[in-house]
């Protein structure tokens, strides 16, 4: 068949005509639709920041990578979806978003160059879950990083450009990104961290929109969960216990969602 019959066939298809040879406007199929629910495979994603990231006080921390938000997203992939799906635990405790970006790039490039057990900070440890997976190229990351610079006083300016930068990155090597919001903290002594928190909130909200990334919410799934002061937060007042790493994962969860076919496939065009 020649070529130029090959590109009339396909137009047809794409563009059916009405009884007056004209392409029916109610039936016309675009090309995305064609490939909306193709995809690849599962998913890997890396799970970037600090100390939240990396299960300080959750019940399950010995089980590093195995725990905190990352391993519950985990869960719920693999409890609703057949699929192969794995994350990197990038979180490293204390970290700024200075120090994050000075990481980032590498860190999403070679996810293991920066693997750190929280039980054992002296010696790198293995970030990847599970730790034997067919293919554990990278495809998203999830950005949640500036509690620790509200609560040291940096700037607001500084801090956004930081996760500006980092989404940019993200960007330029060709990975999907989700950025989050800083999830609250509590106690006498942190008053002032919560209002910079809350004040901070709305720039994350802002980078989301003009990197057209998704968001997880999840400083408003805390305020929404009633009495969360004393259910959702360690006695630090600072870190989630269990239950807020469970509503974290429930926040996480739908925005990793629009990144995946409803089969649960990584969507790789878009």
């Amino acid at each position: 068949m020649k070529k130029y019959q090959i590109v009339f066939i396909l137009f047809l298809f794409l563009f059916p005509l009405s009884e007056s040879g004209t392409p029916a406007q109610d039936q016309r199929l675009y090309v995305p639709l064609l490939f909306k629910e193709y995809c690849t495979r599962g998913l890997v994603f890396s799970a970037f920041g600090d100390s939240i990231t990396s299960c300080y006080f959750d019940s399950k921390m010995e089980n590093f990578p195995s725990c905190g938000y990352p391993q519950r997203v985990y869960a719920r992939l693999t409890s609703q979806f057949k699929k192969e799906y794995a994350f990197y635990n990038n979180g490293i405790g204390g970290e700024i978003t200075s120090s994050g970006l000075a990481r980032f790039e590498e860190t999403i490039n070679n996810p293991v160059l920066y693997c750190v057990n929280p039980d054992h900070p002296d010696r790198p440890g293995d970030c990847l879950y599970p730790p034997k997976i067919s293919n554990h190229i990278l495809d998203l990351v999830v950005i949640m990083e500036g509690t620790n610079d509200l609560n040291a006083g940096t700037p607001y300016d500084l801090i956004e450009a930081n996760l500006r930068t980092m989404v940019q990155i993200a960007h330029q090597q060709g990975l999907k990104a989700i950025i989050a919001t800083i999830s609250p903290v509590t106690g006498a002594n942190r008053e002032l961290t919560a209002r910079r928190i809350a004040e901070f909130n709305p720039r994350i909200w802002q980078i989301g929109n003009d990197y057209q990334i998704p968001v997880a919410d999840i400083y408003t799934a805390f305020l929404n969960y009633p009495n969360w002061e004393n259910i959702l937060i360690s006695e630090d007042g600072l870190h989630p216990n269990d239950q807020g790493f469970e509503i974290m994962a429930e926040a996480f969860y739908p925005t990793i969602l629009s990144h995946m076919s409803p089969s649960g496939c990584f969507l790789s065009f878009y």
